[in-house]
């Protein structure tokens, strides 16, 4: 069974404007096993700061991130990085 998904607005320029996460509950306490982060971006060079900035963030360490390359609609950048936890 899949673990049900929180949706959460953001936004801002050149990072998330949605975040979805599935969490369970083990011992008490919510464990966040999955997270979708959804963003557009003005500038392709934003998304490239954003992906780097992800894979690089300590807080964010316990997580295997999928992030294909971002597709341009309207003249803006938009990206789908899903992340799971690998540890």
């Amino acid at each position: 069974m899949k673990p049900p998904f929180d949706r959460r607005g953001g936004g801002g320029k050149g990072g998330g404007e949605r975040l979805d996460i599935a969490k369970e509950l083990r011992e008490g306490k919510f464990l966040i096993l999955l997270v979708r982060l959804q963003g557009k971006a003005d500038e392709f060079a934003q998304v490239n700061k954003f992906d780097l900035n992800l894979k690089k963030s300590k807080v964010l360490a316990s997580y295997g991130w999928n992030t294909p390359p971002p597709s341009e609609s309207n003249e803006r950048w938009n990206f789908v990085y899903d992340g799971g936890v690998t540890r």
